[in-house]
């Protein structure tokens, strides 16, 4: 099943995480588990709680602001449309 392999995905990426903090990649991998969580796995709430501890964690990050966005879209401050 595909969301096992999603699932998965996430507890990969948080050993990555927990093993190698402060890596180059390790905002990759941050926001990684927010996109699996809203757009494969569907849990708007997760992923609302990773893009926001990702955005407390990794401010400068080229992601950022698409993290943002998406927490802002998430929380409902825009309808989720494209090109906004």
């Amino acid at each position: 099943m595909k969301q096992g392999k999603f699932a998965e995905s996430i507890v990969q990426l948080q050993k990555i995480l927990d093993e190698y903090p402060e890596d180059v990649l390790a905002d990759d991998a941050y926001f990684l588990q927010g996109d699996i969580q809203e757009h494969q796995l569907k849990n708007k709430e997760k992923a609302m709680d990773i893009y926001r501890e990702f955005l407390n964690k990794f401010p400068g990050s080229v992601y950022a602001a698409e993290a943002r966005k998406r927490y802002r879209v998430l929380r409902g401050d825009f309808s989720d449309t494209p090109n906004q």
